[in-house]
């Protein structure tokens, strides 16, 4: 079963390690000096990286029933350089010396015993076992992976540049809601159980992300008096995190859970699902509600 779920976590990948020609799969269970177990999808028998080049690759975390994280999904690659020889390896960590002997196209899963972690991950509470699923796809010379992520500055600079450009829309649709909502002149807002308000100003067409799903959000938050705290507009750049993991308020985990992506809403945020008695000074005040306009980007 263990095997098999790690299998379909690489499918899922998409890798195309086959196409070197000379790619074979162990399929067996092995363990390193240390106890730490691994198995080998596919070695292609390609070069691994010298000492300064960037190892790419993806990654999949899971159980032995679920993928939890996925780079692929965030968007969030992984590199690795290789330390020059003779550098002291990492005690804690296995993954850092399977870089550095894999070669582009070669995929593995590495077992680690979540007894021997300080505290269990988000996700993991309920389980003996980590399954950390490694996809090589492209290693690069240093200068390479340079050029590489200039290329990537530049681009997001450019997708920053459009949202600035929208700060002035949203403002205005902000300012407009606040003075709406203080005189309650808004139809359609739900209200839930706890006490969250949600008002969609936009239906998305995806699907609501699952607990501990990656997300990335853009917002604009303001107190009911329309004084403006945070925004993602102003710095062009949305916010990411797992949902559901308490990176964020209670509002927000809340909130988020019950979009679908693509959409646009305002979230109406209960002091004791934001900053409560204590607020966040010197900005959000005690017992503040708060508004947010947000966008489920993914």
């Amino acid at each position: 079963m263990r095997i098999l779920f790690m299998l379909l976590a690489l499918s899922m990948l998409g890798l195309t390690a086959c196409e070197s020609g000379g790619a074979t799969s162990s399929g067996e269970v092995q363990v390193l000096d240390d106890g730490t177990q691994y198995i080998y999808h596919t070695k292609t028998g390609n070069p691994a990286g010298k000492p300064s080049d960037y190892v790419l690759f993806h990654v999949y975390t899971g159980t032995a029933s679920e993928v939890l994280n996925s780079s692929r999904e965030t968007g969030n690659e992984p590199a690795y350089q290789i330390p020059p020889e003779g550098s002291p390896t990492n005690p804690n960590s296995p993954v850092p010396g399977f870089l550095e002997t894999m070669g582009v196209g070669d995929s593995l899963t590495i077992m680690v015993s979540l007894d021997t972690l300080p505290q269990k991950p988000p996700g993991f509470e309920n389980e003996s076992m980590l399954y950390y699923s490694i996809a090589v796809h492209s290693i690069m010379s240093n200068a390479e992976y340079e050029v590489k992520l200039q290329e990537e500055r530049e681009a997001a600079e450019k997708e920053a540049a459009v949202v600035r450009e929208r700060l002035p829309e949203v403002e205005s649709l902000v300012q407009s809601t606040v003075a709406n909502y203080a005189s309650g002149s808004i139809e359609g807002i739900e209200t839930l159980e706890s006490g969250l308000k949600i008002w969609r100003v936009e239906e998305g067409d995806g699907e609501k992300p699952e607990l501990l799903e990656p997300v990335k959000v853009l917002y604009y938050g303001t107190l009911t008096d329309g004084t403006r705290f945070d925004d993602a507009f102003s710095r062009g750049t949305p916010i990411d995190f797992p949902l559901g993991a308490g990176r964020v308020i209670k509002g927000w985990d809340e909130g988020i859970s019950q979009l679908t992506k693509g959409s646009k809403a305002f979230l109406f945020v209960p002091s004791d699902m934001g900053y409560g008695a204590t607020g966040s000074p010197p900005v959000i005040p005690a017992d503040a509600e708060l508004i947010f306009y947000v966008e489920l980007l993914k």
